[in-house]
């Protein structure tokens, strides 16, 4: 697979922004990627192809540590 290539527009974007690589769909990672899981997989998809575009394991949350 080729890395996609970024035009000086993509460079200076926000950190936060996520590119398809499959359609080019781009959005901020808080904004329409859908969220789905399996077991303990976490997946992010694009909602214009359907595309994985990440995949982790999700961790339960810590426990509320304990006063003394």
């Amino acid at each position: 697979m080729t890395p996609p290539r970024y035009t000086d527009e993509r460079a200076h974007q926000p950190k936060g922004m996520l590119f398809c690589p499959e359609c080019s769909h781009e959005a901020d990672a808080t904004d329409d990627w859908l969220e789905m899981s399996a077991g303990n997989l976490r997946y992010l998809v694009c909602p214009e192809c359907g595309t994985t575009i990440d995949k982790r394991v999700s961790r339960p949350p810590h426990p509320p540590a304990e006063a003394d």
